[in-house]
């Protein structure tokens, strides 16, 4: 018997937020060449040192089955409007009459 897994929508978005943010931390470099990631980047642009625990608060997590599908972000990776032309309204929902 064949098992497949079909990754929810959330699991999809949040692949596709990975995969560009890694592009874009290889893409950051400081002017000594080093790489630099887009928090640091930004808080050496703006010349003060934020706690981390800060950025930690506000961060996506992982194992929430709850929240956005879309891209929080102005220009994110997946739009709310490509969100909800993805789903299927031919079909009628359980529950609703």
């Amino acid at each position: 018997a064949k098992h497949t897994y079909r990754k929810t929508l959330l699991e999809q978005v949040q692949e596709l937020e990975a995969k560009s943010k890694e592009l874009r931390k290889s893409m950051l470099r400081d002017s000594n060449g080093k790489s630099m990631n887009e928090r640091d980047h930004l808080l050496k642009r703006l010349g003060r040192k934020t706690p981390p625990c800060l950025f930690r608060a506000h961060s996506i997590q992982q194992g929430v089955p709850h929240g956005y599908a879309f891209s929080q972000e102005e220009h994110g990776v997946v739009s709310q409007s490509q969100v909800v032309r993805s789903y299927d309204t031919t079909k009628q929902r359980a529950g609703v009459e």
